[in-house]
């Protein structure tokens, strides 16, 4: 995608400042996204505009100007069929992080990133290509689920996957081996099955029950089911309204995002009251990480810079290696 020398300059929206740091960060994470729309065109693969990204194309035409990232959401079928295609038809250098990825950052989801190394991107050709930004892009993918019309059913899959969850995170944050057994004990007895054998190795465990969880995600088929929904979002509580009429996602619309053609569902509208109520009053501080989402590689950054002894700015930096 073309941008114009003139979107790069810093501008207020909103009364936010937007620098032109960050712009650089919006137009690389743009261009990510058009290389996963090629993908999913070529296997016809339907993706919507999903949080934030929603919400800035339909409040904003873009982004909204506190926020930073991009995400989207695809119904399972397709979200399954983009993680096998993804890995070999994205460009050199992209990788592809799902729920089985050893250090991905949130369970059963997905993202795709421009960068495979976890290295500072000061490589020329990266920063001509990405406007002279030298931050990492991801792109969070979310599956969408079809839920039971039968509410005990829907009540005892949410169950279990909090069961799960909540193994994964005793597991993180350290909790003895014995509680850590008790756990699997009281999670197999609801399964009234047992977890696949893991030999004591709790990096094994944690991708069994990812695994575990993708299976139950996907218990309850379209047929008969009324709503769909994210539901590792409904389940943790970051949105207890996070399920939507099945036939909101059945047309897509399109419009304009910074230039690019954003698709959304027909139901957009819907959509955006369950997750914000009244969506078209722009509220500060509502984000789920950091402004901005690149704090941890400006960081990366400064220690390298004190490590090597160098005193320029980053944007000094980025610019000496594009003239080289």
């Amino acid at each position: 995608m073309r941008f114009k020398e003139k979107f790069f300059e810093e501008e207020y929206r909103c009364d936010f400042l937007v620098d032109s740091q960050m712009k650089r960060y919006w137009a690389a994470s743009i261009e990510t996204l058009e290389e996963i729309d090629k993908v999913c065109k070529k296997y016809g693969i339907t993706w919507y505009a999903d949080w934030g990204t929603l919400l800035g194309t339909v409040r904003h035409k873009g982004f909204i100007p506190w926020d930073d990232d991009i995400d989207i959401v695809m119904k399972r079928n397709d979200y399954e069929k983009f993680l096998k295609v993804a890995p070999q038809e994205l460009p050199k250098h992209y990788a592809v992080f799902d729920s089985e990825s050893e250090k991905f950052w949130v369970e059963n989801a997905a993202s795709v990133s421009n960068w495979d190394r976890a290295s500072i991107m000061l490589e020329k050709e990266r920063l001509v290509k990405y406007h002279g930004c030298p931050f990492r892009i991801g792109i969070d993918i979310f599956p969408l689920d079809y839920m039971s019309s039968v509410k005990e059913e829907e009540e005892l899959r949410q169950r279990i996957l909090m069961e799960l969850w909540y193994l994964v995170a005793a597991i993180d944050t350290g909790m003895d081996n014995e509680q850590i057994l008790q756990r699997i004990s009281s999670l197999e007895t609801i399964l009234q099955t047992k977890i696949p054998e893991w030999n004591e190795d709790y990096n094994i465990l944690k991708r069994e029950l990812r695994k575990l969880a993708d299976v139950i995600f996907q218990i309850f088929p379209e047929t008969g089911a009324e709503e769909l929904t994210e539901l590792r979002w409904l389940v943790l509580g970051k949105l207890s309204n996070a399920h939507y009429r099945k036939e909101w996602y059945d047309k897509i619309i399109y419009m304009p995002f910074e230039g690019f053609q954003m698709p959304v569902p027909a139901g957009y509208s819907e959509i955006l009251r369950c997750m914000y109520g009244d969506y078209m009053t722009p509220v500060r501080g509502t984000a789920s990480h950091d402004y901005p989402k690149f704090k941890k590689q400006l960081n990366m950054i400064e220690e390298w810079k004190q490590g090597v002894g160098e005193t320029r700015e980053i944007d000094e930096i980025v610019t000496e290696i594009i003239r080289e």
